[in-house]
C-alpha cells in the first residue's frame, strides 16, 4: 500500500507539472517570432525569364501589411499576389543588368526579412567584319566591376574557315545555332549553308552546367538540301528551316525539327516566317495573307488572316501578334 501511495503521489505530481506548463503556454501564446522564409531568388542571377518569386512565412501575418511594407532596391516593380501564407512577387518591368537587388519587409513583433538576389551581366553576339573577325561569330559580355565600372570580354566562338551568315541564341545564353558556309566556297552562286551549334561560355540558368565556349556541333547538313532561312523558338525547342533541294528546284518547302532531331517538310513555301514562342505554331506569308499553321496539337486550328503581309514578332506570352497590313491607298 505504501508503494502505491507513492506512485499516486508521483503520478499526481507529473499531473499537475504537465497542467501548469500547459496554462503558461495558453497565458503567454506561441512566442516563435513571424519571419519570412523560403525566399526563392535568395542568392540566384536572374535573366528576364525569370518573371516571379516567392516568399513564404512560418505563420499567418497580415497581407496589407506586407504588401505596403515590402521594398526593393533598386526598384523592381511588380505585382503581389497570395496562396496561403505564400507571396508571389510578379515583376512589370525588366531588371537591370549587373545590379544586386536587396528585398526588405519589416514585420510587426517578428524577425525582418533581408534578402538579396542578383541579374547577369549583360551579353550580346555579333557577326564580325573587319580583319580576322570578318564573318565569324563573336560574343562580347559586360562585366559589371565595383564602383560601376564595366570590363568588355569579347571572344571569337567560330573558326576562321567558316562564314557566318544568320545566328540566333538559346534561352540560356549557353548556346547559339547559326548558318554558315566555307569559306572556300565564296565566289560561288550557292554556298552549302550548313547549321550548328556552339558553346559561348556563358549560362544564365544556374541550375545547368556551364560549358565552356567554342564547342561546335553540326546541327543540319546541306547534302541533299540548301539550307536558306531558320528561325527558332523562343523556348529552344523547336526549329523551321527553308530548305530547297540541290538536284530538284520544286522540291521546296520549310521543315519543322524538335529538340530531338526529329524531322518533317510542312509542304509550304516561304520566305517569311516566325514561329511562337512555344514553338507551337508558325505563322508563314503567303499570296494574299498571312497563314498560321498549327504545328501539333496544341497548337490550334489553321487560320489564314488576309491582306496582311508579314509578321515582325510574337509578345512574349504568344497571344499577340505585331504584323505589317497593306494599305491600298
Amino acid at each position: 500500500m505504501k508503494r502505491l501511495a507513492w506512485f499516486d503521489r508521483l503520478v499526481l505530481a507529473t499531473i499537475l507539472a504537465l497542467i501548469a506548463a500547459i496554462s503558461s503556454i495558453l497565458i503567454q501564446g506561441n512566442q516563435v517570432p513571424t519571419r519570412g522564409e523560403n525566399f526563392s531568388w535568395q542568392g540566384r542571377k536572374i535573366g528576364v525569364r525569370d518573371n516571379y518569386f516567392t516568399l513564404s512565412f512560418n505563420r499567418p501575418i497580415d497581407r496589407s501589411d506586407v504588401e505596403t511594407s515590402l521594398v526593393i532596391n533598386p526598384p523592381l516593380r511588380g505585382k503581389i499576389s497570395w496562396s496561403g501564407d505564400r507571396l508571389t512577387y510578379t515583376l512589370t518591368e525588366l531588371p537591370i543588368y549587373g545590379k544586386k537587388y536587396q528585398v526588405k519587409l519589416p514585420i510587426a513583433q517578428g524577425e525582418d526579412f533581408i534578402g538579396e538576389f542578383y541579374s547577369h551581366d549583360r551579353a550580346f553576339a555579333y557577326i564580325g567584319v573587319n580583319q580576322e573577325e570578318r564573318g565569324r561569330l563573336i560574343v562580347c559580355n559586360i562585366i559589371q566591376g565595383p564602383n560601376n565600372l564595366t570590363e568588355l570580354k569579347k571572344t571569337i566562338l567560330t573558326p576562321g574557315d567558316l562564314v557566318v551568315t544568320d545566328f540566333q541564341i538559346y534561352p540560356r545564353g549557353d548556346r547559339i545555332l547559326f548558318s554558315a558556309f566555307d569559306r572556300s566556297d565564296l565566289g560561288r552562286d550557292t554556298p552549302k549553308q550548313q547549321l550548328y551549334t556552339i558553346t559561348t561560355g556563358l549560362n544564365h540558368d544556374e541550375n545547368s552546367q556551364n560549358l565552356p565556349s567554342g564547342r561546335i556541333e553540326r546541327f543540319l547538313d546541306a547534302k541533299t538540301y540548301q539550307n536558306l532561312r531558320f528561325n527558332l523558338s523562343d523556348n529552344g525547342k523547336t526549329l523551321i528551316v527553308q530548305r530547297i533541294n540541290h538536284g530538284n528546284p520544286g522540291d521546296a518547302s520549310l521543315w519543322v525539327i524538335s529538340d530531338d532531331g526529329q524531322s518533317r517538310p510542312l509542304g509550304i513555301q516561304g520566305d517569311n516566317f516566325l514561329l511562337s514562342p512555344d514553338g507551337k505554331k508558325a505563322v508563314v506569308s503567303q499570296t494574299g495573307g498571312v497563314a498560321v499553321i498549327p504545328l501539333d496539337v496544341q497548337g490550334g486550328k489553321p487560320q489564314f488572316l488576309p491582306t496582311y503581309e508579314k509578321i515582325l514578332a510574337f509578345s512574349r506570352d504568344g497571344r499577340q501578334k505585331l504584323m505589317v497590313k497593306s494599305e491600298p491607298d
